[in-house]
């Protein structure tokens, strides 16, 4: 059976369990700095690990993690330092991972405490940032009643020629969580995936030109047009992503 590789380029696509949209850094200067603080959560069983992050994002959904650091909370305070940190404009995150289970392609998960004020923050000098005993918000997992649809275009695409959508877990050894399968018209199809958990995925579209994609367990060979940059996206809506004619690539190159 074959599988798809998603090759994974640092910065990693991160996704985390946070709403509201937000701008890229502004880029690096010659300059850097010292991003620090503390996470303070009284009750937290000592060596439970807490992870500080700064975070870009691209549009709503597609989060990119460029600083992080980890420690583990002792008396229930994690000290967390991120040096070399570029002047610009990130979203700072926190999680205490509860569960003993992170990796920061997925974010946290339920039973997994989040901090609740996911915002903007400037960096241009050293800088400070705590979270107190009680700036979290617990994370529960989520529903699962929303759409992701879009459209597929890609001119020279033969009539009938089926286009794949799959939104998959994370790690190079995936399961599929929802795949769809429209045939090709005039160049572009449309998709429309339902009943979607919320949570973080990777959008994988691939055109089956050779026509001999699994359909129990799609993913594309020689000869096939893949997404030429699957994005991780967090789901917790309904929500439109397209790939344009300029967004595909030939698998294998």
């Amino acid at each position: 059976m074959k599988k798809l590789l998603v090759v994974l380029v640092m910065v990693t696509a991160f996704t985390l369990v946070y709403l509201g949209c937000g701008n890229s850094g502004t880029g690096p200067s010659e300059e850097t700095y010292t991003v620090s603080g503390t996470l303070t959560k009284l009750d937290m069983e000592d060596g439970v690990m807490g992870y500080a992050m700064l975070i870009t994002m691209e549009g709503d959904t597609t989060y990119n993690l460029i600083y992080s650091d980890e420690s583990p909370f002792s008396a229930g305070v994690a000290s967390y330092s991120m040096s070399g940190v570029a002047a610009g404009t990130y979203y700072f995150g926190a999680v205490i991972d509860v569960n003993g289970n992170w990796e920061s392609s997925n974010g946290p998960d339920e039973g997994d405490w989040a901090n609740e004020d996911f915002s903007e923050v400037t960096i241009n000098q050293n800088t400070v940032i705590n979270v107190t005993n009680d700036g979290w918000k617990l994370w529960s997992g989520g529903g699962g009643n929303n759409c992701v649809s879009g459209t597929l275009l890609k001119n020279g695409v033969e009539d009938g020629v089926l286009g794949y959508v799959a939104l998959a877990d994370s790690g190079y050894n995936y399961q599929y969580s929802a795949v769809s399968e429209q045939p090709f018209s005039d160049g572009w199809t449309t998709y429309d995936i339902y009943d979607v958990m919320d949570g973080s995925y990777f959008f994988l579209a691939f055109i089956d030109v050779n026509g001999n994609a699994d359909p129990y367990d799609p993913s594309p060979d020689a000869g096939d047009w893949v997404n030429s940059d699957p994005p991780w996206v967090w789901i917790d809506q309904n929500t439109e992503l397209d790939v344009y004619d300029n967004e595909w690539a030939a698998y294998g190159e």
